[in-house]
């Protein structure tokens, strides 16, 4: 199956260099590979997910091609997906929130709501109002009415003693959803995006852009392809110590008119 193309690459290559040598041990091919054996005893029976940081020397120690490193790369991001919804990791992702409110309305339409969900997932978050508005550049009175917003619609919870927990981990509309409270939510990305561009170090952020010639019956798919990368890219950057918060906007828009 395409999903576990890395799964029989890895054991593949292990079984011919078994042939080999009979003597060729786990241990052998974990240093072959720079994989503790434990972990990499746990990822070829599909208990662990592969490492991501050890993707590229795999590849190129694997000797693959470029259509083999792709086929690779993507079987690993799926299984990681698969592997999550199994230990109950994505079971929150399934529920839609409905935009069906004012305050559900706002929590889409200002950027604060999920800079604050997002910032509960540092390694050294501190519920403290005044830390949270040091973060983002926020009033202390800004940050009761978002966290007072973020609860009344069930995604977090104020403790008895201040902390703030979490309900629901990962948080989506339907797909291509005509709502005002999104529309407005994109324009205020896109006006912080051109602050960031003017003022912050290049070496932290991405801007980039293609012009291309398309064929619009493929948007469809485009999307989806989008979103499929938008995931695997979340999995990526979440791996490992969090100490920022980031957003990420991709844009894809038609710039030419269309033929009457």
């Amino acid at each position: 199956m395409e999903n576990e193309f890395y799964l029989t690459t890895l054991l593949s290559t292990l079984q011919n260099f078994k042939k080999g040598n009979p003597a060729y041990s786990l241990r052998a091919y974990s240093h072959f590979l720079g994989i503790h054996a434990g972990s990499l005893s746990s990822i070829l029976k599909g208990k662990r997910p592969f490492p991501l940081k050890k993707v590229d020397r795999t590849c190129d120690r694997l000797l693959l091609t470029g259509i083999e490193r792709q086929k690779f790369i993507k079987s690993i991001y799926n299984h990681r997906t698969n592997l999550k919804m199994k230990m109950g990791d994505f079971n929150q992702e399934q529920n839609l929130l409905a935009i069906d409110d004012q305050v559900t309305a706002k929590v889409f339409a200002q950027w604060e709501h999920f800079a604050i969900l997002s910032l509960m997932n540092l390694d050294d978050f501190d519920p403290s109002k005044k830390w949270i508005a040091d973060r983002l550049g926020l009033t202390l009175q800004r940050v009761q009415q978002v966290i007072a917003n973020l609860e009344h619609v069930s995604l977090i919870e104020v403790l008895a003693d201040g902390q703030i927990k979490r309900t629901k981990m990962n948080l989506r509309t339907a797909e291509d959803t005509n709502s005002y409270a999104l529309v407005k939510g994109h324009l205020e990305e896109l006006e912080i995006a051109k602050l960031k561009l003017e003022n912050i170090h290049i070496k932290e952020r991405d801007f980039s852009s293609t012009t291309m010639a398309i064929n619009p019956e493929k948007i469809d798919e485009a999307k989806e392809i989008i979103r499929q990368f938008r995931k695997q890219l979340a999995s990526f950057l979440e791996e490992d110590k969090r100490s920022q918060v980031y957003q990420l906007c991709i844009q894809l828009f038609p710039l030419s008119n269309r033929q009457t």
